[in-house]
């Protein structure tokens, strides 16, 4: 619209919006964890880190604790029952962070082990 307002979405554009928001955030969230935890790593070390592990270990285990999570807020929320549109607000999360996870994991098979590592901070850093 001219004036800067946003056209009125129905109730199925809202799903998807919503469904993309919450794979977007958790997109954001892994990416932000495997960032960090590829900069702590010591410049002596980075050469023999398994960027494999470290990519899906994070990846697993941040979309493990989130997904628990979640589930337990939407049992307290919905007085013990889960809603069929929390379960694919669940899919959508995860298949965020399984994205992050896949295109962290091109760079590390297109590219020698001597820059793998340093490809994949920076690529993380470009917001890739």
């Amino acid at each position: 619209m001219a004036d800067g307002r946003a056209a009125p979405i129905s109730g199925v554009g809202e799903h998807r919006l919503e469904l993309g928001k919450e794979a977007l955030t958790m997109a954001l969230y892994v990416a932000i964890c495997l960032m960090a935890s590829l900069i702590a790593i010591p410049e002596s070390a980075a050469e023999h880190t398994n960027v494999w592990g470290l990519i899906w270990g994070v990846t697993l285990g941040l979309a493990l604790a989130h997904w628990l999570a979640f589930r337990v807020s939407s049992r307290l929320v919905g007085a013990g029952s889960v809603r069929s549109s929390d379960v694919e607000l669940a899919g959508a999360q995860l298949a965020g962070a399984a994205g992050v996870a896949v295109i962290v994991s091109v760079g590390v098979l297109l590219l020698p082990d001597s820059v793998e590592f340093v490809a994949v901070v920076k690529n993380l850093l470009a917001g890739h």
